[in-house]
């Protein structure tokens, strides 16, 4: 892995337009439950860590699809207002823009089924040159799995050849191909999607110690974080397991909350922090995102850490 310097980082991936619903509760199989609210917002693993990136006031280039519907005109419209640079982002004609529905429990907690349609579209021919010239420019390529394999394959692969560390959300899970294992530097899960890659149970720091056997972590040619939600996160490397302690707030909705600490994780390697160091500054902002509702619209800027701190 080359140390990244302060250039952009890239990301590739998924937007999502969300209709979110506060519920009294989250709903059993077969219950409805009455809801206590309805917002909109937009979202999508891949835009969240790119606007959680320009929070952070990181250098960045986005590239995503949306279908030609009113879900993505009302993304552009949304991204507009907030400045956020939308050249990276094809519309495809004759497609639905991706669709999340949201449930969201008073403590937080929430549930989410997704459409994926446009996302799904991104075909590995259209990583044209202008998408190749961001890659190589790089400091640090970053993607998730919403988009097709191919597509991560491609651009990872030419991030390797040159010399850009490359980041892997792992989420959703989903049984992946074996050339991840040589393409990806980081791995960023959940300890719901770290149990499925690795067939074990993980409630916190100490469950992580299965990963750390893995071939690719004990040579030294990845590294895995494990977030755990108020409980922290891990880190596991060649030399063990590297507890992140978990942050006391009052959580409203921890929608985006894995996105605003992928986004924060790929910043603070691009700061040059050692990868323990950048999931503690990840943890923080992570933190902060789940005390306002809704994905994208509750990733804190940077200005809004010393807040935390002096909590």
């Amino acid at each position: 892995m080359r140390n990244p310097s302060h250039r952009p980082i890239c990301v590739i991936g998924s937007i999502v337009y969300d209709l979110v619903m506060p519920l009294e509760h989250l709903p059993a199989i077969g219950e409805t439950v009455p809801g206590t609210g309805f917002s909109t917002f937009i979202g999508g693993k891949g835009l969240n860590q790119a606007v959680q990136i320009q929070r952070l006031g990181n250098p960045f280039t986005f590239w995503g699809r949306i279908g030609d519907d009113r879900y993505g005109v009302g993304v552009l419209e949304e991204l507009e207002r907030q400045a956020f640079p939308t050249d990276g982002i094809r519309i495809v004609p004759c497609e639905h823009t991706a669709i999340g529905m949201i449930f969201v429990a008073p403590d937080g907690q929430n549930m989410i089924g997704g459409f994926r349609s446009a996302n799904m579209n991104f075909r590995a021919d259209e990583i044209d040159e202008r998408l190749e010239n961001s890659i190589r420019e790089s400091s640090i390529v970053s993607v998730q799995l919403e988009i097709p394999d191919e597509v991560n394959e491609k651009a990872l692969a030419l991030a390797k050849e040159n010399g850009v560390t490359t980041i892997l959300n792992a989420a959703p899970w989903r049984s992946l191909p074996s050339s991840y294992d040589d393409l990806v530097d980081y791995w960023v899960v959940n300890e719901v999607e770290a149990g499925q890659f690795f067939d074990c149970s993980i409630a916190d720091a100490g469950d992580c110690a299965p990963l750390a056997w893995h071939k690719r972590i004990a040579d030294g040619s990845q590294v895995w974080v494990v977030t755990l939600g108020n409980r922290g996160a891990a880190v596991v490397d060649s030399t063990g397991v590297h507890p992140v302690a978990g942050i006391d707030v009052d959580a409203i909705d921890s929608t985006g909350a894995g996105d605003s600490f992928t986004g924060a994780f790929a910043v603070g390697l691009a700061e040059r922090m050692s990868p323990l160091d950048a999931a503690r500054f990840a943890n923080r902002v992570a933190a902060i995102s789940a005390t306002k509702l809704g994905g994208m619209t509750g990733l804190p800027r940077r200005s809004e850490l010393s807040a935390l701190i002096e909590r």
